[in-house]
């Protein structure tokens, strides 16, 4: 019918005026991003990374990143994370437990300047972050990567990592995280 021609007609355009076409990022002055937990869960869940340095101590890491364009958002996740309840300890080298990154350009020609906010700080990970995540109803296989990482960071904790039965065990959940999740 012609209403559907119509209606197709019109989400074509959308379709076709988003991602890699769109061209104005310009926001409306008066406008307020606003940060809330589900908010943040979805974009975890899209955008996130748990990860785990397979080398070394077994850093863990978890960062979220978009292109430069959206850093702005980016800065109120970070400012976010940082007012989530919780005591967690800074060493001497660590001024703030989520750190903004802002790359200086492009890894490629393909690919765009990338902001992120990443924490690697253990006590910050231990008691602020995985009980906030913890306490939020996860809807993806993300949820995985996290009970991994979670379950990597409690080995970690009670020092399995320095023996070597436990650092093939953390190497043997971090090789099944992420995108080898999958295979």
């Amino acid at each position: 019918t012609e209403s559907k021609k119509i209606l197709f007609k019109k989400i074509l355009e959308i379709k076709n005026s988003i991602n890699r076409q769109r061209i104005n990022f310009e926001l409306p002055v008066n406008h307020k991003i606003v940060i809330t937990p589900y908010w943040l869960l979805g974009f975890i869940e899209g955008e996130g990374s748990f990860s785990v340095a397979k080398t070394g101590h077994f850093r863990l890491e978890f960062s979220i990143g978009q292109t430069l364009t959206e850093k702005l958002v980016i800065k109120e996740i970070q400012k976010f994370l940082l007012e989530l309840p919780g005591e967690y300890k800074l060493s001497r080298k660590d001024s703030n437990p989520v750190q903004f990154v802002q790359d200086k350009k492009a890894k490629n020609e393909n690919s765009k300047p990338m902001a992120r906010v990443q924490t690697y700080l253990s006590s910050y990970i231990l008691n602020v972050l995985v009980p906030f995540l913890d306490n939020l109803e996860w809807i993806s296989k993300k949820k995985l990567d996290f009970e991994d990482w979670k379950i990597i960071l409690s080995l970690k904790e009670k020092g399995w990592h320095l023996s070597d039965e436990g650092k093939e065990i953390i190497r043997s959940i971090a090789n099944r995280m992420n995108r080898n999740r999958l295979s």
